[in-house]
């Protein structure tokens, strides 16, 4: 687009191992469980792209910032610590909303418009995990990732 700015549309699929801990007081007893599960996130964020050096530099250092839709799932895994009498804990999770990223990142071009780029990012979105929670998390769901590659400049 400009010496300096440019935009790039990213596709991101990210599973992780979960532990939920959740507990409650209920008749002056604790009630708590541990549950194993799985999440799976994925997103398509379109980014605006700003660049610290002209595109003659062979290291072009740049700052990202975007906005996209960011779905979240999870299922339920076993119990792998529990009270005498527990609470149910939580099923299915799936959950889809707009999420914002930023990212830090560089350019190094090996040559003819192709270049090596790392960059490490961090998405923030509404957590529909830490709802499902007893009592609910108050952390907004942060997925942060290093991410190397190689891109194409047109």
């Amino acid at each position: 687009m400009a010496e300096y700015v440019s935009f790039q549309g990213s596709y991101l699929w990210n599973q992780t191992s979960l532990l939920l801990t959740s507990s409650r007081t209920a008749d002056s007893e604790l009630r708590f469980y541990e549950q194993e599960r799985k999440a799976t996130i994925h997103s398509a964020i379109g980014e605006l792209m700003v660049y610290v050096r002209n595109r003659k530099r062979r290291i072009r250092p740049y700052l990202t910032v975007g906005v996209g839709l960011v779905q979240v799932s999870s299922d339920p895994g076993r119990i792998v610590n529990e009270s005498e009498l527990p609470f149910e804990a939580p099923g299915k999770i799936d959950s889809a909303g707009l999420a914002i990223r930023s990212a830090v990142g560089v350019d190094i071009f090996i040559g003819e418009g192709w270049a090596f780029r790392y960059s490490f990012s961090e998405t923030l979105r509404g957590n529909p995990i830490s709802k499902v929670l007893t009592p609910p998390g108050t952390r907004r769901l942060a997925n942060f990732q290093n991410l190397v590659g190689i891109t194409k400049t047109f």
